[in-house]
């Protein structure tokens, strides 16, 4: 079947992890591709991308969000769409640690959408909601009107769902056009952290740190188990982080293997 994916990321303010997906992308995407970014708020001279990707645009607000990043990038995709297409969105620091061929996008053919699922990053662990670090859908979504909102619509607006996360959009528009989508689920053998620095599917890394106050849900939890303050978990987190990035900076590879095996 004659098909590309399209791949969009946004990146606000930390250039750290654009090269690293690039990197990954060069060396998983086993398909025809093409890529978007929209970088936001970056500072002076982190480097010239206009030949990396095929679609680059750039934002200079300070206040920015992924659905000003959906803004500005899904037109631009659904432009480039052709029948058969298909669509992946990741976050900033998430990248590929497994190759992306036509096995893949079959599966997205017949899940019609695959997202991560990760229940730590929730306020109550059973909470059932595709995280926007991974999305892969079918290209047709951006396009057509399903029970009146397109997926497009869902993307660039925020709405504030049971869990107090953004994307209650996103999750409406599941609900009724795909009720059970696919699943990438948390497959670290060894964790540094019950949700930093996640493997999911053996295929996606994710941070879940590359921008964010290392102050999460899941974080609190840990507090109350051990009994101390926030601010201690806060410290531990970063210096954990400091730590993880030099490894990912020097050995990207010896580093994944870390977290795959014992």
């Amino acid at each position: 079947m004659d098909r590309t994916v399209h791949i969009t990321s946004t990146h606000y303010k930390n250039p750290f992890w654009i090269d690293i997906q690039l990197k990954q992308l060069k060396k998983h995407l086993k398909v025809p591709y093409k890529t978007y970014m929209v970088h936001a708020n970056m500072p002076e001279g982190y480097g010239d991308y206009t030949d990396d990707f095929d679609v680059l645009v750039s934002d200079s607000r300070k206040r920015f969000h992924q659905v000003n990043g959906a803004k500005l990038i899904l037109p631009k995709i659904t432009n480039n769409l052709k029948p058969n297409d298909i669509v992946i969105k990741l976050d900033s620091d998430a990248f590929f640690i497994s190759d992306i061929d036509e096995s893949f996008l079959d599966r997205v053919d017949s899940e019609r959408f695959i997202a991560l699922k990760e229940p730590k990053h929730e306020g109550k662990l059973t909470r059932h909601t595709a995280h926007p670090v991974f999305y892969a859908f079918k290209g047709e979504y951006l396009e057509k009107d399903f029970n009146g909102k397109s997926l497009t619509k869902a993307l660039s607006n925020i709405k504030v769902d049971g869990g107090s996360n953004w994307w209650g959009h996103v999750d409406g528009w599941l609900r009724k056009n795909v009720e059970k989508w696919g699943v990438l689920e948390r497959t670290n053998v060894t964790n540094l952290h019950s949700l930093y620095f996640g493997i999911y599917d053996d295929l996606i890394y994710h941070h879940w740190a590359g921008s964010r106050v290392m102050k999460t849900r899941e974080d609190t939890r840990i507090a109350k188990k051990e009994k101390v303050q926030l601010d201690v978990i806060l410290k531990r987190n970063i210096e954990l982080n400091k730590s993880a990035i030099k490894e990912i900076g020097s050995d990207l590879d010896a580093f994944i293997n870390k977290l795959k095996s014992k």
